[in-house]
């Protein structure tokens, strides 16, 4: 007999209890399909001579003809009509269940209004118009099939960005970490419970891969996620007072906490930071009003991202941030050009684990920083003092040699020449170090640090043999090369 049976949106790995009921005979074609969301039952319910087909979101073209052909609309559509469901059509984001919904929402509707309601507040709809309770359904079982609540609240943290726009993971498992959501588990760091959490996220499909450098999921370096999918997290988010977005006439609601200013609102909303004194994470995609940009009063602020909003960004509101935002974790000020120096009053950020200042103009690194007793992640291109020397490259070495003391895992990066040795000397103290990126800016007569540099490389290669830990190692020679930098044997003696 012959078989083509057919398991409908598997969501536990079952398979192989129930393989042996479908018999494979000699000569006879039988299939079994099985439908999943999950990326890991596919691989294992596939056969070793099985096919795993990902299904892919349709194209813009096809997008367009699906709704038109549901909404009762002429494809190719007219220009007022493209211009009236282009929103729609955009949030659904190819996917063929949200196309069809709501194009029957808007079966035979003329009011322009009705459908720019529909495109600004698809959430809303979501959840409280039968006609897509298939749609929300589907989105529902997404949201609750997730393992634990911690991932779920990582997952509403979406909300923060606007749609389309990609996700770095890494920024985003560092953020979920300042926030305080991840926390380290038996056998398993803070990082590696982010990392988990990040990867069942896209066993779900739930986000979307879109930079990789491998084939597995622990290679993904960028992620979005659907229209739909946002939608529905931004309007749970929302509804939670979890998540805060700021339009442009809308006052912020008490007790704001975390909040999001996007584009054209940012550049247009005011704030009076004595109307959000709960205020503990502040985003801020595109312009800002200046008002936005008074620091002194955000006392309870832990996670500050301000790598959007570099026009507006000078020395002065840094040295505010460093002066008044003691409990801060999370600090980026990515691409602030005008921001050229790190104040002192930086020692005051003693509960900071990320600080990330690349693209902006500091090039000199206060050893204040590198004393943050909690700072996990240092971003930027910089040299030491040139004071820093002799008796205070000691002190500072000394400091670190006490594995209580420093923290640093992630160094990306110092600049090494012949007047700015001092990383290299420093970097061998640095026990807790996983990744490194270096400048090598060559000179005439480069031996007399060379050796240095070579010998802490040697050294951060080697803990990562001995700890059985991967280490990554960035080195920029800036058009030139010498045999003697890497030149040591990393076999064991």
């Amino acid at each position: 007999y012959r078989f083509f049976i057919v398991i409908d949106d598997m969501r536990e790995d079952f398979w192989v209890d129930i393989k042996d009921a479908f018999p494979v005979i000699p000569g006879v074609d039988s299939r079994v399909l099985v439908t999943t969301a999950r990326q890991t039952i596919a691989m294992k319910s596939s056969s070793r001579d099985g096919h795993v087909y990902v299904m892919r979101t349709l194209a813009d073209d096809h997008s367009r003809q699906l709704f038109c052909e549901e909404a009762s609309l002429v494809y190719p559509p007219s220009v007022g009509d493209t211009k009236l469901s282009s929103e729609v059509i955009k949030r659904c984001d190819g996917l063929p269940l949200a196309l069809v919904t709501t194009g029957r929402l808007l079966h035979g509707e003329s009011r322009q209004e009705q459908w720019a309601d529909l495109g600004g507040n698809l959430g809303e709809h979501l959840e409280n118009n039968k006609k897509l309770a298939s749609m929300n359904s589907v989105l529902i079982r997404s949201y609750s099939g997730l393992s634990k609540q911690h991932i779920k609240t990582c997952l509403l943290y979406l909300g923060i960005y606007p749609s389309g726009r990609p996700i770095r993971r890494g920024s985003l498992i560092r953020r979920w970490s300042a926030e305080g959501f991840i926390k380290a588990e038996h056998k398993r760091s803070a990082r590696e419970v982010a990392v988990a959490n990040f990867s069942e996220l896209v066993d779900w499909s739930i986000i979307q891969p879109i930079d990789a450098s491998g084939s597995g999921r622990a290679e993904v370096k960028a992620c979005q996620t659907h229209g739909i999918m946002l939608e529905f997290l931004l309007h749970k988010s929302m509804c939670e007072n979890f998540v805060t977005l700021l339009y442009d006439d809308v006052p912020p609601p008490s007790k704001v906490r975390w909040l999001s200013l996007h584009n054209g609102s940012a550049a247009s909303s005011r704030i009076n930071p004595n109307d959000v004194p709960f205020l503990r994470s502040l985003t801020i995609f595109g312009k800002a009003h200046k008002s936005v940009l008074n620091f002194s009063k955000y006392k309870l602020m832990r996670v500050l991202d301000l790598e959007e909003c570099h026009e507006h960004m000078e020395d002065k509101h840094l040295k505010g941030i460093c002066s008044n935002l003691v409990l801060l974790r999370y600090l980026s000020l990515r691409g602030a050009s005008k921001i050229t120096v790190l104040p002192k009053e930086v020692k005051k950020l003693q509960l900071l684990e990320t600080l990330d200042v690349r693209g902006t103009n500091i090039d000199i690194l206060p050893t204040q920083v590198m004393q943050l007793q909690s700072l996990l992640h240092l971003f930027g291109k910089f040299k030491l003092p040139q004071d820093v020397g002799g008796r205070k490259m000691r002190k500072l070495q000394a400091w670190l040699q006490e594995e209580e003391n420093s923290k640093l895992q992630t160094v990306a990066g110092f600049v090494v020449d012949d007047k700015s040795q001092g990383f290299a000397q420093l970097m061998g103290e640095m026990k807790k170090l996983t990744k490194v990126k270096i400048w090598w800016e060559s000179t005439t007569d480069a031996s007399s640090y060379l050796s240095h540099l070579s010998e802490a490389i040697k050294e951060f290669i080697d803990r990562g043999t001995d700890q059985n830990k991967a280490r990554s190692l960035s080195m920029n020679m800036n058009g030139a090369w010498s045999q003697d930098l890497l030149n040591f044997s990393l076999e064991n003696d």
